[in-house]
């Protein structure tokens, strides 16, 4: 129908995650081959990822000609300078502050943290260099040059007087999710990419519990890859910054409480489901067609939830608006990583079935039930805070007409123009 809601465009193309994708595949395949060590193999998928990504975000989709910065300089050499100056004293600053707030958490002392320490000790001179004509550059060309760094920079200098502390708020808000959720990828990112190295897919392509088990874990590899230059690349000059931070509470609670150390289903913790439980392996042993359609379910499930990883490109993160996605599996999913991470649970842990009896089966249920409760917070706080955006809204309404859990249990029927979502 014609007053029917159109789907808005994404922000990232198809083609931008794909060409990743490929970068990935290709990188594990070049690894394979050669003696690296538990630094370079990580460090070689993640420039497998960010490479192709970022030649094609910058050759191809010109994606730094809507990053809302000037063709040609808008402020003179001297006004650029001072606040170049102010900017790289609150940058400098800022990453001095999370280093010792790792320092604090004894991140240095932890065995998991040493490949990220060295890449920190590593390229962080360089970094430190490269940021001087980066934001020399930056600032010149933008419209508004106070940004929330420029702030953190007037507060460095003591001139509180002109410090905008909402958009201190936001800025810190930001720097803190980049700061948490790349030190807890890059703790686990070179234990996978060790796995899966010693994990060759030969001989396991008839065997449907080592297939499932590669290929998940590959999956998760992948998912982790992108997530870590999604990370590092929010940059301003190829419009893949963040917007806005989530400022709501209840959105960093529910978020915090499914990643270390504030993790609540990990093994021991109170929602941990998986007590005198075995997984899917044990339960099917024998039966070869539950066996491979058990597996196949799993894999698919997990390439789903890496699928809507894949598809930000450069641009995933945590608890930030950094452009509306629309395509790949959110044509079909309003938040399709967390309906396919929980649901392969159920699959890979079966709750319902338990060595300790049915009251430990239901017990084990209402605690999975509980981390499922969990994820719909964080899908609806992640709403709260998108719906400030009218890309967003106009996504939701095309989506709940559209979504393919929508039409299953929603009525078929034309969505009402009174039940049409409006912007926040």
């Amino acid at each position: 129908m014609a007053n029917e809601p159109q789907r808005p465009q994404s922000a990232v193309s198809a083609a931008t995650g794909l060409v990743g994708l490929v970068g990935v595949l290709v990188a594990y395949l070049w690894i394979m081959d050669r003696d690296l060590n538990a630094a370079q193999a990580p460090l070689a998928l993640i420039a497998g990822a960010a490479l192709p990504m970022l030649l094609w975000t910058v050759l191809v989709e010109r994606s730094h000609q809507a990053s809302g910065l000037s063709r040609e300089p808008v402020r003179s050499i001297d006004e650029a300078k001072t606040s170049t100056r102010t900017k790289l004293i609150g940058l400098w600053s800022t990453w001095a502050l999370i280093l010792f707030v790792y320092f604090l958490a004894r991140y240095d002392e932890r065995a998991e943290m040493e490949v990220f320490y060295y890449y920190i000790k590593t390229f962080g001179p360089l970094l430190v260099a490269l940021s001087i004509p980066y934001v020399y550059f930056v600032d010149r060309r933008m419209a508004e040059h106070r940004d929330g760094l420029w702030h953190w920079g007037q507060f460095m200098c003591g001139r509180w007087d002109t410090v905008r502390w909402s958009m201190l708020k936001d800025y810190w808000l930001g720097w803190t999710v980049k700061g948490f959720f790349l030190a807890f990828l890059m703790a686990g990112l070179p234990s996978m990419v060790k796995l899966m190295i010693e994990m060759p897919i030969e001989g396991r392509l008839t065997d449907p519990i080592a297939l499932t088990n590669f290929l998940v874990r590959f999956a998760y590899l992948i998912d982790v890859t992108i997530a870590v230059v999604g990370y590092t690349m929010t940059l301003q000059l190829l419009n893949t910054h963040i917007r806005s931070t989530n400022p709501h509470l209840t959105a960093w609670i529910a978020a915090l409480s499914c990643y270390a150390p504030f993790l609540l289903m990990g093994e021991g913790g109170p929602l941990d489901y998986r007590a005198h439980h075995q997984s899917w392996e044990v339960w099917l042993a024998g039966n070869d067609v539950m066996l491979w359609v058990w597996g196949l379910s799993i894999t698919a499930l997990t390439a789903l939830y890496a699928w809507a990883t894949v598809i930000f490109g450069l641009r995933f993160s945590n608890l930030t608006h950094r452009g509306i996605i629309t395509n790949g599996p959110y044509r079909y999913f309003r938040h399709p990583a967390y309906f396919a991470k929980n649901l392969s649970w159920w699959l890979v842990y079966m709750p319902f079935l338990s060595t300790a009896g049915t009251s430990d089966a239901i017990r084990a249920c209402l605690l999975l039930g509980l981390v499922n409760f969990i994820y719909v917070a964080r899908a609806l706080t992640e709403e709260r805070h998108l719906k400030t955006d009218p890309d967003y809204v106009a996504y939701l309404n095309w989506i709940r007409e559209n979504g393919l859990l929508e039409r299953l249990f929603s009525r078929p029927t034309r969505q009402r123009a009174g039940d049409t979502v409006r912007q926040s």
